[in-house]
């Protein structure tokens, strides 16, 4: 299973509330989880709702629901887990290639430049 990953906005985009990130292979990049931002990741086995340290409150209860409609299409239903930016289980972190616990400040790669 190719791990999948959405960005969620409650509010402030117009009608797009989630942007599917994926990087030159398809798949979820570490850099891409921005503190402002609230992140699906599907890893087969389980949904993850991440939360970064300067994401909205409001941004959380919309990916934590849109995350619990999604696992219920699956049968047997998909685990459901909530990952807090910098303290992310060991199953989240396996998803994305190379994961670096200490990541570079100089990582200065914005969403924007996916586009």
């Amino acid at each position: 299973h190719r791990p999948s990953m959405w960005r969620v906005w409650a509010r402030g985009r117009g009608f797009e509330r989630v942007q599917w990130l994926h990087g030159p292979c398809g798949r979820p990049e570490q850099w891409m989880l921005q503190s402002e931002a609230v992140c699906l990741v599907d890893g087969g086995a389980c949904t993850f709702v991440w939360v970064g340290r300067d994401a909205a409150e409001e941004d959380e209860a919309l990916a934590t629901a849109l995350a619990s409609r999604y696992g219920q299409t699956f049968e047997p239903a998909m685990q459901l887990s909530h990952a807090l930016a910098g303290s992310e289980p060991d199953e989240l972190r396996r998803l994305f290639h190379g994961w670096s616990v200490a990541r570079g400040r100089d990582d200065t790669r914005q969403l924007d430049d996916l586009e």
